[in-house]
Protein backbone atom coordinates (compact mmCIF):
# COMPACT_ATOMS: atom_id res chain seq x y z
CA UNK A 1 0.00 0.00 0.00
CA UNK A 2 0.92 3.62 -0.60
CA UNK A 3 0.26 5.72 2.61
CA UNK A 4 -0.74 9.44 0.96
CA UNK A 5 -2.40 12.59 2.16
CA UNK A 6 -4.68 14.84 -0.08
CA UNK A 7 -4.37 18.30 0.32
CA UNK A 8 -7.27 20.07 -1.38
CA UNK A 9 -9.77 22.57 -0.54
CA UNK A 10 -11.71 21.87 -2.78
CA UNK A 11 -14.39 19.15 -1.55
CA UNK A 12 -16.28 18.18 -4.73
CA UNK A 13 -12.71 17.30 -6.41
CA UNK A 14 -11.51 16.24 -3.00
CA UNK A 15 -14.49 13.72 -2.93
CA UNK A 16 -13.58 13.13 -6.78
CA UNK A 17 -10.19 12.19 -6.35
CA UNK A 18 -11.22 9.92 -3.17
CA UNK A 19 -13.71 7.79 -5.75
CA UNK A 20 -11.14 7.81 -8.26
CA UNK A 21 -8.20 6.12 -6.35
CA UNK A 22 -10.34 3.90 -4.66
CA UNK A 23 -11.61 2.54 -8.11
CA UNK A 24 -8.93 2.70 -10.42
CA UNK A 25 -5.54 2.91 -7.87
CA UNK A 26 -6.97 0.44 -4.33
CA UNK A 27 -3.29 0.43 -3.37
CA UNK A 28 -3.39 3.66 -2.55
CA UNK A 29 -4.37 4.00 1.23
CA UNK A 30 -5.26 7.81 1.65
CA UNK A 31 -4.42 8.78 5.71
CA UNK A 32 -6.08 12.27 6.05
CA UNK A 33 -6.94 15.18 4.17
CA UNK A 34 -6.50 18.61 4.47
CA UNK A 35 -8.05 21.75 2.99
CA UNK A 36 -5.51 24.61 3.15
CA UNK A 37 -1.21 25.33 3.97
CA UNK A 38 -1.76 25.13 7.88
CA UNK A 39 -3.42 21.67 7.71
CA UNK A 40 -1.43 20.59 4.69
CA UNK A 41 1.91 21.34 7.14
CA UNK A 42 0.08 19.81 10.41
CA UNK A 43 -0.74 16.38 9.10
CA UNK A 44 1.93 15.80 6.58
CA UNK A 45 4.56 16.41 9.62
CA UNK A 46 1.93 13.99 11.77
CA UNK A 47 0.98 11.08 9.27
CA UNK A 48 4.48 11.13 7.12
CA UNK A 49 2.88 10.00 4.36
CA UNK A 50 4.92 8.48 1.01
CA UNK A 51 2.86 10.17 -1.21
CA UNK A 52 1.34 13.88 -1.43
CA UNK A 53 -1.83 14.89 -3.53
CA UNK A 54 -1.53 18.96 -3.59
CA UNK A 55 -3.46 21.81 -4.58
CA UNK A 56 -1.39 24.31 -5.55
CA UNK A 57 -3.87 27.22 -4.88
CA UNK A 58 -5.27 26.95 -1.10
CA UNK A 59 -7.39 29.62 0.86
CA UNK A 60 -4.45 30.19 3.24
CA UNK A 61 -1.54 30.27 0.47
CA UNK A 62 0.07 27.76 -2.24
CA UNK A 63 0.52 24.44 -2.13
CA UNK A 64 4.55 25.74 -2.77
CA UNK A 65 4.31 26.80 1.03
CA UNK A 66 3.87 23.25 2.48
CA UNK A 67 6.46 22.22 0.62
CA UNK A 68 8.98 25.19 1.58
CA UNK A 69 8.46 24.04 5.50
CA UNK A 70 9.29 20.27 4.88
CA UNK A 71 11.90 19.25 3.66
CA UNK A 72 10.13 17.82 0.33
CA UNK A 73 12.58 15.27 -0.51
CA UNK A 74 11.17 12.73 1.63
CA UNK A 75 7.67 12.82 -0.21
CA UNK A 76 6.54 11.90 -3.50
CA UNK A 77 4.03 14.80 -4.66
CA UNK A 78 1.75 14.92 -7.33
CA UNK A 79 0.59 18.12 -7.80
CA UNK A 80 -2.92 19.02 -8.78
CA UNK A 81 -4.24 22.41 -10.75
CA UNK A 82 -6.13 24.38 -12.92
CA UNK A 83 -3.48 26.70 -14.06
CA UNK A 84 -0.36 25.69 -15.97
CA UNK A 85 1.51 28.58 -15.18
CA UNK A 86 2.30 26.65 -11.85
CA UNK A 87 4.04 24.10 -13.77
CA UNK A 88 7.66 26.04 -14.22
CA UNK A 89 7.39 27.02 -10.32
CA UNK A 90 7.23 23.08 -9.49
CA UNK A 91 10.37 21.76 -10.68
CA UNK A 92 11.69 23.80 -7.85
CA UNK A 93 10.56 21.57 -5.52
CA UNK A 94 11.49 18.08 -7.50
CA UNK A 95 7.54 17.60 -7.62
CA UNK A 96 7.57 13.67 -9.35
CA UNK A 97 3.74 14.77 -11.32
CA UNK A 98 1.54 17.50 -12.43
CA UNK A 99 -2.06 17.01 -13.30
CA UNK A 100 -4.61 19.27 -14.39
CA UNK A 101 -8.23 19.72 -13.13
CA UNK A 102 -10.19 18.05 -14.48
CA UNK A 103 -7.83 15.16 -12.96
CA UNK A 104 -8.16 12.58 -16.17
CA UNK A 105 -8.35 9.14 -14.85
CA UNK A 106 -5.59 7.37 -17.14
CA UNK A 107 -2.98 10.46 -16.04
CA UNK A 108 -4.21 9.85 -12.13
CA UNK A 109 -3.44 5.95 -12.66
CA UNK A 110 0.12 6.36 -14.89
CA UNK A 111 1.01 8.81 -12.02
CA UNK A 112 0.21 6.25 -9.76
CA UNK A 113 1.71 4.02 -10.84
CA UNK A 114 5.15 5.16 -11.66
CA UNK A 115 5.33 6.42 -7.68
CA UNK A 116 4.52 2.53 -6.80
CA UNK A 117 7.50 1.61 -8.97
CA UNK A 118 9.88 3.97 -7.57
CA UNK A 119 8.75 3.33 -3.92
CA UNK A 120 9.55 -0.50 -4.98
CA UNK A 121 12.62 0.20 -6.66
CA UNK A 122 13.59 2.24 -3.12
CA UNK A 123 12.76 -1.12 -0.99
CA UNK A 124 14.54 -3.31 -2.72
CA UNK A 125 17.76 -1.31 -2.39
CA UNK A 126 16.87 -0.36 1.38
CA UNK A 127 16.43 -4.74 1.40
CA UNK A 128 20.11 -4.66 0.22
CA UNK A 129 21.11 -2.32 2.26
CA UNK A 130 20.00 -4.26 5.22
CA UNK A 131 21.85 -7.43 3.68
CA UNK A 132 25.12 -5.78 4.34
CA UNK A 133 23.74 -3.63 7.59
CA UNK A 134 26.84 -4.96 9.76
CA UNK A 135 29.40 -4.62 7.16
CA UNK A 136 28.05 -1.25 6.98
CA UNK A 137 28.44 -0.16 10.35
CA UNK A 138 32.18 -1.63 9.71
CA UNK A 139 32.98 0.48 6.78
CA UNK A 140 31.60 2.87 8.98
CA UNK A 141 34.49 2.39 11.44
CA UNK A 142 36.95 2.49 8.65
CA UNK A 143 35.87 6.09 7.15
CA UNK A 144 33.94 4.03 4.57
CA UNK A 145 30.48 4.77 3.22
CA UNK A 146 28.19 1.72 1.08
CA UNK A 147 26.57 3.14 -2.05
CA UNK A 148 24.21 1.18 -3.67
CA UNK A 149 24.56 2.39 -7.42
CA UNK A 150 22.20 0.30 -10.35
CA UNK A 151 23.19 -2.89 -9.34
CA UNK A 152 26.98 -2.48 -7.84
CA UNK A 153 27.68 -1.53 -4.33
CA UNK A 154 30.61 1.16 -4.35
CA UNK A 155 33.00 1.79 -1.59
CA UNK A 156 33.60 5.01 -0.97
CA UNK A 157 36.44 7.20 1.71
CA UNK A 158 34.40 9.58 3.04
CA UNK A 159 37.49 11.97 2.16
CA UNK A 160 36.51 11.27 -1.60
CA UNK A 161 33.45 13.10 -0.41
CA UNK A 162 33.48 16.79 -1.43
CA UNK A 163 29.75 17.08 -1.33
CA UNK A 164 26.33 15.19 -1.77
CA UNK A 165 23.14 16.43 -3.40
CA UNK A 166 19.52 15.57 -3.50
CA UNK A 167 18.65 14.89 -7.22
CA UNK A 168 15.05 14.21 -7.03
CA UNK A 169 14.63 10.93 -5.18
CA UNK A 170 18.30 10.31 -5.91
CA UNK A 171 21.36 11.51 -4.22
CA UNK A 172 24.40 12.42 -5.99
CA UNK A 173 27.86 11.77 -5.04
CA UNK A 174 30.61 14.70 -6.07
CA UNK A 175 34.20 13.10 -5.57
CA UNK A 176 37.75 14.04 -5.51
CA UNK A 177 39.14 11.67 -7.60
CA UNK A 178 35.89 10.03 -9.76
CA UNK A 179 33.85 12.81 -10.77
CA UNK A 180 30.21 11.68 -9.71
CA UNK A 181 28.48 8.84 -8.77
CA UNK A 182 24.50 8.44 -8.41
CA UNK A 183 22.95 6.44 -5.90
CA UNK A 184 19.01 5.19 -5.57
CA UNK A 185 18.47 6.64 -2.11
CA UNK A 186 17.61 9.94 -1.01
CA UNK A 187 19.96 12.30 0.83
CA UNK A 188 18.05 12.09 4.33
CA UNK A 189 19.05 8.58 4.41
CA UNK A 190 23.18 8.98 3.96
CA UNK A 191 22.47 12.06 6.36
CA UNK A 192 23.09 10.19 9.65
CA UNK A 193 26.12 8.21 8.63
CA UNK A 194 27.76 11.07 7.10
CA UNK A 195 27.35 13.77 10.19
CA UNK A 196 29.28 11.53 12.74
CA UNK A 197 31.82 12.41 10.20
CA UNK A 198 33.03 15.86 9.10
CA UNK A 199 30.17 16.65 6.96
CA UNK A 200 27.04 18.93 7.96
CA UNK A 201 23.45 19.90 6.17
CA UNK A 202 24.03 23.28 5.07
CA UNK A 203 20.44 23.23 2.48
CA UNK A 204 17.75 21.08 2.30
CA UNK A 205 19.08 19.91 -0.89
CA UNK A 206 23.04 19.78 0.17
CA UNK A 207 25.76 17.93 2.76
CA UNK A 208 28.90 18.98 2.74
CA UNK A 209 32.36 18.15 3.79
CA UNK A 210 33.87 20.20 5.77
CA UNK A 211 37.44 19.79 5.23
CA UNK A 212 36.49 20.70 2.13
CA UNK A 213 35.28 24.21 2.27
CA UNK A 214 37.82 27.24 1.64
CA UNK A 215 35.01 30.15 2.27
CA UNK A 216 31.74 31.55 2.63
CA UNK A 217 30.65 34.65 0.24
CA UNK A 218 28.44 37.97 1.44
CA UNK A 219 25.41 36.20 -0.38
CA UNK A 220 25.39 32.65 1.74
CA UNK A 221 27.09 30.67 -1.01
CA UNK A 222 29.80 27.97 0.22
CA UNK A 223 33.24 27.88 -1.85
CA UNK A 224 33.96 24.41 -2.34
CA UNK A 225 37.69 22.75 -3.30
CA UNK A 226 37.75 22.18 -7.10
CA UNK A 227 35.56 25.47 -7.89
CA UNK A 228 31.94 24.10 -6.32
CA UNK A 229 29.73 26.21 -4.96
CA UNK A 230 26.42 25.58 -2.84
CA UNK A 231 23.86 27.36 -1.18
CA UNK A 232 24.04 28.23 2.67
CA UNK A 233 20.76 27.91 3.58
CA UNK A 234 19.52 30.67 6.25
CA UNK A 235 18.48 28.38 9.23
CA UNK A 236 22.03 26.41 8.68
CA UNK A 237 24.30 29.45 9.22
CA UNK A 238 24.51 29.71 12.76
CA UNK A 239 25.75 26.20 13.13
CA UNK A 240 27.20 26.34 9.91
CA UNK A 241 30.12 28.95 11.30
CA UNK A 242 30.15 26.89 14.71
CA UNK A 243 31.14 23.82 12.87
CA UNK A 244 33.76 25.68 10.80
CA UNK A 245 35.64 27.02 14.59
Amino acid sequence: MIRAIIVEDELPSQKALINYLEEFCPDVEIEATATNVKQGISVISKCHPELIFLDITLPDGLGFDILKKLNYNDYFVICLTAYEEFAMESYKYQIFDYLMKPIEVDELVNAVNNVQKKINKIKYYNNLDEVIKYNGYQMNYLNKLLVSTGQKIRIIDFDEIIYCMADKYCTLFFLIKNGKIISSKNLKQFEIKLTYNFFMRVHHSYIVNLKYVIGLTKDNTIEMKEQHNIPLGEKYRKLFLERLK
